[in-house]
C-alpha cells in the first residue's frame, strides 16, 4: 500500500506481486483510473487497445485522466497499429513506441518489478 493514494491498489507493488507469483503477462480491463495509472510515468503498457462505441456523449467520462502532457507532439505514440470494428464498435490496438526519455523510466520500472530492464 505505501505508494497507493487512500484506498486505491498501488500499481508497481501490486506487479511486482503477481511477478513473485509467476505471471509474467497480464491483460487488464479498467476505466480511466487504471488505464492512467498503468499509462501514468513513463508507462508499464506494452500494448494498448481502446474501444470506441459509436455514441457520442460530449461532455461526459473521460477514458484515459492526465498524463501531464501538454502538447500532440508529447503524447503517446502507438507503433504497429491496426483498426477492427467488432459489432458496432471500431477497436483500435498498437504497441506503444518508448522515447529516450520514456524507455529510461520504463527500464527503472522493469528493474523494481522483474529484476531486469527492458531489451
Amino acid at each position: 500500500r505505501g505508494g497507493a493514494r487512500r484506498g486505491r491498489v498501488d500499481i508497481l507493488r501490486a506487479l511486482q506481486w503477481l511477478r513473485r507469483a509467476g505471471v509474467t503477462s497480464l491483460l487488464v480491463e479498467g476505466g480511466a483510473q487504471v488505464t492512467t495509472s498503468l499509462l501514468d510515468g513513463g508507462s508499464l503498457v506494452d500494448r494498448l487497445i481502446v474501444s470506441v462505441a459509436p455514441r457520442v456523449l460530449g461532455e461526459g467520462t473521460e477514458g484515459i485522466g492526465d498524463l501531464g502532457v501538454s502538447d500532440v507532439a508529447s503524447g503517446l505514440v502507438l507503433k504497429d497499429r491496426a483498426v477492427c470494428v467488432v459489432d458496432d464498435d471500431v477497436l483500435i490496438a498498437g504497441t506503444i513506441d518508448d522515447d529516450a526519455a520514456g524507455h529510461a523510466r520504463r527500464s527503472a520500472q522493469h528493474r523494481a518489478i522483474f529484476g531486469r530492464p527492458t531489451a
